[in-house]
């Protein structure tokens, strides 16, 4: 399963990302977790379930922008 690691543009309050979180697991991310500190997210999911631009689109949809900092891919 890939890891994500994303920036979020225009998350403002804990509302944001439960609209986020909730968005991405309805379409099939398996984990969702925000480091505040850093300002990212990461997301796990299976690629047989839903696709990175799918998830991308998603963000997108509720509102908000997104960017890819990092890949990480694993068995």
């Amino acid at each position: 399963m890939p890891i994500v690691y994303m920036k979020l543009a225009g998350v403002n309050c804990a509302g944001c990302l439960t609209t986020i979180e909730s968005a991405v697991y309805r379409v099939g991310v398996t984990h969702f977790e925000y480091d505040v500190a850093e300002e990212k997210v990461k997301i796990v999911f299976e690629p047989e379930n839903v696709s990175l631009d799918e998830i991308i689109e998603t963000i997108q949809l509720v509102g908000f922008d997104t960017y890819v900092m990092e890949i990480i891919e694993y068995e």
